[in-house]
């Protein structure tokens, strides 16, 4: 990861785009491609394939990737309290640099949003083209907020 401009960026990028011209195939490396996480290395989707109880309030979820390395997760709901805690287990096949993520929302498209509160770096409502990550040094107010049309 380097911080060659303002937003961390990585050398290395996986994020090639390639076009057609005259019938001749270029590739090239986009400057916002520097700067998306989820084009620094190798993406390994892993998919929920079983779950099972844990214990009060616990599940254990098993995840599997097309090339069938698994990742166990518990999923606990602590009392008193109203957000999931998530326990990741990943034995990694090789020594190297690895990052997980979860997602936990469903998408929605642009005109199903009725508004939107980003941190002030992006005046509020200016939704970057593509995902970004934004060191909480640089985001004093660390959220993301969006309103649905529709009852959501």
């Amino acid at each position: 990861m380097t911080f060659g401009g303002f937003f961390p960026g990585w050398n290395g990028s996986m994020g090639y785009s390639t076009f057609l011209c005259k019938g001749k195939s270029y590739t090239i490396m986009e400057p916002d491609n520097l700067r998306n996480p989820y084009l620094s290395g190798k993406l390994t989707a892993f998919c929920a394939v079983a779950v099972k109880p844990a214990g009060h309030g616990r599940l254990e979820v098993i995840y599997r990737s097309a090339d069938a390395q698994e990742i166990r997760g518990i999923w606990s709901l602590m009392p008193g309290h109203r957000h999931f805690r998530l326990d990741l287990h990943f034995v990694a096949a090789k020594p190297a640099y690895y990052s997980l993520a979860v997602t936990a929302f469903n998408g929605a498209p642009r005109n199903a949003v009725s508004n939107v509160q980003l941190p002030p770096m992006f005046q509020y409502q200016r939704i970057p083209e593509q995902p970004m990550m934004l060191p909480s040094a640089m985001m004093p107010q660390p959220v993301s907020i969006t309103e649905r049309k529709q009852g959501e």
